[in-house]
């Protein structure tokens, strides 16, 4: 049997963000959260971290490794990314989905109907080489504030230690990366969080970022949660006509899944949680490209 009583993700005052944040958010594209997590729930993400990081550089969980991003450096492999997260984590990791935490800022900063539409987990290793450039996560035509990223941070991650920097009001319109690189446009003043395990940062995909060399650090974690608006994912004509209904699908099942694990869950019911997941993230969309600079000058 599995209880689930140790993995809610409702401890959070819904009255957090407020009217000033709510418009510094749209006007800059960013916004800093703190103290969103408490330790128990940090610990029970930083143990599922850990758990799909070994699985994953083990090569044994080929599904697994298959959606991570893993590069050899000095003859050892370092994981940098594991996509469709729900995919490999654990059943409790499903209220997460349904907390109060995800659910105020999405309703508050995008849209109440929104939907997660991408998760995964990027890991940064000590002085890895994964330097990220300025770019724009990708290019958007619909309407303002239809699409969030949701950054969760089960490390420390501190200003000047590579961690990330933002071009607030870049996020309206598509920018030539190009210009900011070469200097022909102001980088203006940048803004970049001093950020403690358990803080959010949301960002609207379209504001520029980049992210550096980490050196006093050694590992950082970071669970990304995108949600859009059911128009938005409506409006997407690349994207299988079904994907709204299984993600709406993923909602529901873990609502469920909750409800039931409150009490307790046999193990029969969590193969057949497993499987409806499973069978969710076979629906797939095609990957959207980022904005970068592919021009030297």
């Amino acid at each position: 049997m599995v209880n689930n009583n140790q993995s809610k993700f409702n401890h959070f005052d819904k009255t957090m963000i407020t009217k000033a944040q709510i418009k510094q958010f749209h006007n800059n594209g960013v916004l800093h959260l703190k103290n969103v997590m408490d330790k128990q729930q940090l610990a029970l993400l930083r143990d599922i971290a850990d758990s799909l990081e070994k699985q994953a550089l083990s090569r044994q969980n080929k599904p697994l490794f298959d959606d991570s991003n893993i590069s050899l450096e000095l003859f050892t492999p370092v994981l940098h990314r594991i996509k469709h997260i729900h995919r490999h984590a654990p059943l409790s990791l499903l209220a997460l989905l349904t907390s109060d935490q995800l659910n105020h800022i999405k309703s508050v900063l995008c849209s109440e109907d929104a939907l997660p539409t991408a998760e995964m987990m990027i890991f940064k290793q000590a002085l890895s080489q994964a330097e990220i450039p300025w770019h724009q996560d990708f290019i958007e035509s619909s309407s303002a504030n239809s699409i969030i990223t949701i950054g969760i941070y089960l490390d420390d991650s501190q200003v000047g230690d590579g961690n990330v920097q933002f071009i607030p009001g870049t996020h309206n319109e598509k920018q030539d990366i190009c210009r900011f690189i070469h200097g022909e446009k102001s980088l203006g003043e940048l803004t970049e969080f001093d950020v403690q395990a358990g803080d959010i940062i949301v960002h609207n995909p379209m504001v520029v970022h980049r992210s550096g060399l980490m050196q006093q650090h050694q590992k950082r974690r970071t669970l990304y949660y995108e949600f859009r608006t059911q128009e938005n994912i409506q409006s997407q004509s690349s994207w299988p006509a079904e994907f709204l209904d299984v993600r709406k699908k993923l909602m529901a099942v873990a609502e469920q899944y909750v409800k039931e694990a409150a009490l307790s869950v046999s193990n029969d019911e969590v193969n057949m949680y497993q499987y409806v997941v499973e069978e969710i993230f076979q629906v797939k969309t095609p990957p959207i490209p980022a904005n970068y600079c592919h021009i030297d000058r």
